[in-house]
């Protein structure tokens, strides 16, 4: 019996497979290598790994801001529930969604150090977002602080617009209504 050579679909198939595997590779690698130098500053440079160690850091970060502000003890009694963003709400630059008693859902992203956030802020002039600073470095005292004291100034603004005549945003891809 002679062995049947595969279909290019069969080929195109394994190599998306081989691909897959490789991928998932780097990626596991990239998060032991981030947690284990999370207390390491961010990497200059363009290569892959470079970029998934930052990216993963910056999630541990994101993670970490999740937990100071779900934290039952510390949780202010405005904040129901704060949780990382969906996959869409990343692309768009979210990363915690946060919903508050008071003011609607708040919407925040997290940068690694403070001159990203700069320019963070520079680059994207949206009202309804914040911008926390989160570093391996800072205390987790220090962290919640600084994103209570930033979505206390979201809130400010969104009951600001609510009394103007708007009513706040249920959804974070949804704009305040009646502005």
């Amino acid at each position: 019996m002679t062995k049947r050579k595969p279909s290019l679909a069969q080929r195109e198939a394994e190599e998306r497979r081989r691909h897959q595997i490789a991928r998932a590779e780097i990626d596991a690698e990239a998060r032991r290598l981030a947690e284990a130098g999370a207390r390491l500053k961010p990497l200059p440079g363009n290569s892959l790994l470079r970029g998934l160690i930052n990216h993963y850091r910056g999630h541990l970060e994101e993670q970490r801001v999740v937990r100071l502000l779900n934290h039952e003890g510390r949780r202010p009694p405005w904040l129901l529930e704060a949780r990382l963003a969906s996959e869409e709400e990343d692309a768009r630059g979210i990363d915690i969604v946060v919903s508050t008693a008071d003011a609607g859902l708040l919407l925040l992203q997290v940068k690694c150090n403070p001159e990203a956030a700069e320019q963070f802020r520079r680059t994207h002039v949206i009202a309804a977002l914040g911008v926390v600073v989160a570093w391996p470095e800072a205390a987790d005292a220090d962290v919640w602080a600084g994103a209570i004291r930033e979505l206390d100034r979201l809130r400010d603004a969104a009951r600001s617009a609510v009394i103007e005549g708007c009513s706040a945003a249920t959804a974070p891809d949804e704009p305040p209504r009646g502005c």
